[in-house]
């Protein structure tokens, strides 16, 4: 999504819990949200700022990790609010040479080829920087037979093409491993994904209901 700021783009990710569930755990919520710009070279997206939210009733923490390519430096701040509110920030600096990405800049441009075509097999491994002494991520893409061992579990295997693993920090999504497994479409959309031993959940998982027109465009073309 295009923001006010000229070349600036916002691209969010949003959870909460439902029903029962919402009302036990007290309307919990989480957001993720990114805003990016096009690389100097036009070839990739980069991050600019990366923030995620969570929020209940009585309680909401941020975290956040700047991306500022002038004075060649990340910032990580944290700040929480409940019947205190306590905030943290801390500063490290940006390698020379290195490739900089948070959570959805990286997956928007492993969608769109920057890390070379998805091959049935293969673990990539991936630059992520959300976390200060966090610098990568493997993501696998599972081989054939894993993948059809897959495919019959699923009802609906429309648009299912491509099996894959990764884990994250299990802060950012509230789960004991940090383990996320799913589904791409034949064009590395993200069509079905499960976060496994959620805290109080154990496995949750969502599903692609519906894309939008024209969502599909490439990167060095306006977006």
């Amino acid at each position: 999504m295009q923001t006010e700021y000229q070349g600036v783009y916002r691209a969010t990710l949003a959870g909460r819990t439902l029903g029962f569930v919402d009302v036990v755990l007290g309307r919990y919520r989480y957001s993720y949200a990114s805003y990016l710009e096009l690389s100097p070279k036009g070839d990739r997206l980069r991050p600019l700022r990366f923030t995620l939210t969570k929020k209940r009733i009585g309680k909401e923490s941020k975290y956040s990790v700047t991306f500022n390519y002038s004075k060649k430096q990340l910032i990580f701040s944290r700040v929480t609010h409940n019947q205190e509110s306590h905030s943290h920030q801390e500063t490290q600096p940006m390698k020379e040479g290195l490739i900089y990405e948070d959570y959805l800049t990286l997956f928007y441009n492993f969608r769109y080829g920057c890390y070379g075509p998805i091959q049935r097999g293969r673990t990539y491994h991936l630059p992520l920087h959300v976390h200060k002494g966090m610098s990568s991520i493997d993501l696998s893409i599972a081989s054939r037979e894993e993948e059809e061992k897959h495919r019959k579990e699923e009802t609906n295997k429309k648009g299912k093409d491509f099996f894959l693993r990764f884990r994250v920090n299990r802060e950012d999504v509230s789960s004991n491993s940090g383990d996320i497994e799913g589904w791409l479409s034949s064009d590395a959309t993200p069509v079905k994904g499960t976060i496994k031993d959620v805290i109080l959940f154990g496995d949750l998982w969502g599903e692609l209901i519906a894309r939008k027109a024209g969502a599909h465009r490439k990167i060095g073309r306006k977006i």
